[in-house]
């Protein structure tokens, strides 16, 4: 039966002075790795405390703020996007042990400012082979993670990109802009686009890559089926826009968490809602499920990252 205890809340990290906009866990899942005014932080999850912070983004917040992060499925790397209009890439293993450690700035995005959000979302290929960014200028990039130069630029949107998530099984990538879902199959260069029935914010795949979620404005979120290329379940989950998804692991639930400041779990074999979690005082940005799937963490405009008991 998958059950948790209302609100069981097991952890506040605090060290962000503005919302903290990403999180990630490092595939071994002893790291946090979070995101938040121009600058990264790592956490050991062990002991909740601040192991370093990354700065490599523009100095001066009001020039720069971090907007997205992804960690390579190795652990060797950290990617982070920023209004700065800036990829940069950490050797996770370097900072763990260093405050100095290798990096790679990776250029090309236009339009970086506050309110454009320049790079928007990072997200690595499961082979980790490939790195995929997405920006304000509507494009998208593909790096080679070898030489961490442009593998090539995909188009197409009228609108700048606001999310961007790969298969864990096969080389296919999916974005979202404006009311459009976009699937690259990479393999064959086939570009296929979906009608989405209210503007996607966020998605992500469940972990057998046969169907992905999508969340957005008015608390919209769909089920999609890969293979037929259609929504399969549509609901509205959230009062206000859902900004984040996640799926665990183990495939046994998805949370789903916006501007309404609560996080829903939900059971993904049945669709039945396990729980609401309370306890942020602002929006919700970020979710992400600890690699054995017992750990939820939660990132907010409250400046907080909350950790959520599981299993």
């Amino acid at each position: 039966m998958l059950t948790v205890q209302q609100n069981t809340q097991i952890g506040i990290l605090n060290g962000h002075t503005f919302p903290v906009t990403a999180i990630a866990f490092s595939p071994d899942g002893e790291t946090l790795i979070s995101a938040g005014d121009n600058r990264i932080q790592l956490w050991n999850l062990t002991r909740g405390k601040l192991i370093r912070t990354l700065r490599g983004h523009a100095d001066n917040w009001s020039e720069s703020a971090v907007t997205s992060l992804a960690v390579s499925p190795n652990g060797k790397f950290i990617a982070s996007g920023g209004t700065d209009k800036i990829i940069k890439i950490w050797h996770l293993q370097h900072f763990l042990r260093s405050e100095r450690g290798k990096t790679h700035t990776l250029t090309g995005h236009s339009q970086g400012s506050l309110l454009a959000q320049g790079v928007r979302a990072v997200a690595f290929s499961a082979d980790g082979k490939i790195l995929a960014s997405g920006g304000s200028d509507k494009v998208i990039k593909l790096w080679d993670t070898r030489t961490w130069t442009e593998i090539s630029t995909l188009s197409g949107y009228s609108y700048g990109i606001a999310s961007l998530a790969f298969s864990p099984v096969e080389p296919c990538l999916i974005s979202t802009a404006g009311n459009t879902i976009k699937l690259w199959k990479l393999d064959t260069d086939e570009q296929i686009t979906l009608a989405a029935s209210c503007a996607p914010r966020s998605v992500c795949f469940n972990a057998d890559g046969q169907t992905f979620a999508t969340g957005g404005l008015k608390g919209a979120f769909s089920l999609w089926a890969l293979k037929i290329q259609e929504e399969v379940i549509k609901d509205t989950l959230h009062s206000k826009e859902i900004k984040a998804i996640a799926f665990s692991s183990n495939g046994q639930f998805f949370a789903t968490g916006g501007y309404d400041n609560t996080i829903k779990l939900w059971n993904a074999l049945t669709g039945d809602l396990i729980n609401t979690l309370t306890g942020h005082s602002d929006a919700v940005y970020s979710l992400a499920f600890c690699p054995d799937s017992s750990i939820l963490a939660s990132g907010s405009a409250d400046k907080t990252i909350r950790l959520w008991k599981v299993t």
